[in-house]
């Protein structure tokens, strides 16, 4: 929604940051986005065969507990399109995801912020982050996302 509409409907004057909170609350309620999860994998945990924490993600790479905060758009995905993408092996996966690099390790900047939340006394050794198939979208449309990221069916 454009300000000049919003203001139109809304009769009264606001400010960019208002429009702002207002698209951001607007992207919160559209439950068509796209749920993402995250894995924090620990020396610990390496050697007990299981991640050390996992969750939602939400948008900005923070961990959260909220299913609803988790809420991904396609600008947001197009942001980890630099990342290598695996699916579940099937020819339209039902989630894909990336691994975290070394730098992400080391930097834990957008959106491995996740990986600060692990106990200092902590190794943090790896993390990945899976983008979960919503049942709203078609094959086609999810197979378009897919790629996109830089996923390649190899069946």
């Amino acid at each position: 929604m454009t300000l000049t509409r919003l203001r139109r409907h809304h009769s009264f004057s606001c400010t960019a940051h208002q429009l702002m909170t207002h698209e951001t609350s607007q992207k919160l309620l559209d439950r068509r986005g796209f749920r993402v999860t995250y894995e924090t994998i620990t020396a610990d945990s390496c050697e007990a065969g299981d991640a050390a924490d996992r969750g939602w993600l939400d948008c900005l790479g923070d961990a959260s507990i909220n299913l609803y905060t988790s809420h991904w758009d396609l600008q947001d995905l197009a942001r980890l399109k630099s990342y290598r993408f695996e699916g579940d092996g099937g020819s339209v996966p039902n989630w894909v995801s990336c691994e975290a690099d070394m730098s992400d390790l080391i930097q834990r900047a957008w959106p491995w912020g996740f990986l600060a939340d692990c106990p200092e006394e902590s190794e943090v050794i790896g993390g990945s982050i899976s983008i979960h198939r919503p049942n709203w979208i078609t094959d086609a449309s999810w197979l378009r996302v897919c790629r996109s990221l830089g996923w390649k069916s190899y069946n």
